[in-house]
């Protein structure tokens, strides 16, 4: 089951796509939701963005979380290149493993390396075959994203993209589609089990974390399904 509140935030962002459809709402307010809720959605993630073409206006929207990204943002401007505008591109999701070692965008990569981002992810919100708007998350740790945080930013840009397209106009509330409602569940259990490693170890949020996946690497499972393994050996302790 998901999260009360986490599926009350995504019924929530949905809705703000509706009323901007109905034209009751404003777009600034989504990308502002839909930043917030990236950054949730993705337990790496230190900060995140959108930039949304508004349907039949021509007319780009942007928020961010933080002044780090905004800055990494105008150097995309500046410097003509990076992974959002790679994204924006080609419609497809663009990885950052490491801004030290990516040759993909030189000027730009070594220039947010400066303001501490090791890590982006950025992900395309598609409209058929037209890209109008880009989600993106960053961290301050090489590596902090993999597929599945790759594939969980794609469902959260497509459901939005879904409803931008289809116009939905209904005043039904939004369905959470399952696989959002994975996405959520294996979140509130990430961050379960990040608590329980900061207390017993007494560790940072981020080096908790860290431990936790490297727990699932070591034994070929998924964060989720380590995460889940932890909380249910901490609730019954007995071997």
């Amino acid at each position: 089951m998901v999260p009360e509140a986490s599926a009350r935030e995504l019924i929530e962002l949905f809705a703000r796509v509706q009323a901007i459809l109905l034209g009751e709402d404003t777009a600034p307010t989504l990308v502002t939701q839909l930043a917030q809720l990236a950054r949730h959605l993705l337990p790496g993630a230190e900060g995140a963005g959108v930039a949304l073409l508004e349907t039949g206006r021509d007319e780009l929207t942007t928020a961010v979380t933080d002044a780090v990204l905004q800055t990494a943002e105008d150097l995309q401007h500046a410097l003509d290149e990076g992974p959002c505008y790679s994204a924006w591109a080609t419609g497809t999701p663009q990885r950052v493993e490491d801004t030290a070692t990516d040759p993909r965008w030189p000027a730009w990569s070594g220039a947010v390396r400066q303001l501490g981002i090791r890590s982006m992810l950025s992900v395309p919100l598609m409209s058929g075959a037209e890209v109008c708007g880009v989600v993106k998350v960053y961290a301050t740790t090489a590596h902090a994203f993999g597929a599945q945080d790759e594939r969980t930013l794609g469902l959260l840009a497509g459901a939005v993209a879904a409803l931008l397209r289809a116009g939905q106009t209904s005043q039904d509330p939004p369905v959470v589609s399952t696989a959002l409602r994975s996405v959520f569940t294996d979140r509130q259990a990430i961050d379960t089990a990040t608590g329980i490693l900061m207390e017993r170890h007494h560790l940072s949020r981020t080096h908790a974390h860290q431990v936790l996946l490297e727990t699932a690497a070591a034994h070929h499972q998924s964060p989720p399904a380590t995460a889940r393994r932890l909380i249910a050996e901490t609730a019954d302790p007995t071997p």
